[in-house]
C-alpha cells in the first residue's frame, strides 16, 4: 500500500531531501581537482527573481547547490559580490574546494 499524500509530503520528502543534500556534499567534497561554482538569476513565470547555484565537478557532473527567491533584494554588483562571498564561505565550511566561478554576463554580475 502506498503512503498517504501527507506522509509523502512530510517525513518521507524531508528525509529524501536530507539524504540528497548529504550525497551532493559528499560528491563535491571528494573531488580532488576542485569544483566550479556556477550561478545565474532569472525571473520565473510569476515574475519572481530566482537565484540558482550549481557545482560542476571535474568529471562534468552538475550538482544543484541551491536556489532561492531574491525578489525583495537588490541585484547591484556589491550585493552580488556579497552573495558570492557568502556562497564561497558556505562551501569552505562544507570542505568543498572551488577552483572557478562562472556566471552570465549581465552587468550586475560582471563586476562581482
Amino acid at each position: 500500500k502506498l503512503p498517504l499524500r501527507k506522509k509523502l509530503g512530510g517525513r518521507i520528502l524531508a528525509e529524501y531531501a536530507q539524504n540528497t543534500t548529504k550525497s551532493i556534499k559528499e560528491i563535491a567534497q571528494s573531488d580532488t581537482n576542485r569544483v566550479t561554482l556556477a550561478y545565474d538569476g532569472w525571473k520565473n513565470i510569476k515574475r519572481e527573481s530566482i537565484f540558482r547555484s550549481v557545482l560542476i565537478i571535474s568529471k562534468g557532473k552538475i550538482l544543484i547547490w541551491g536556489a532561492e527567491d531574491i525578489s525583495n533584494e537588490r541585484t547591484k554588483w556589491p550585493d552580488v559580490q556579497c552573495r558570492t562571498e557568502n556562497m564561497l564561505d558556505d562551501l569552505k565550511k562544507n570542505k568543498i574546494k572551488v577552483i572557478a566561478i562562472v556566471t552570465d554576463c549581465a552587468s550586475e554580475y560582471e563586476a562581482a
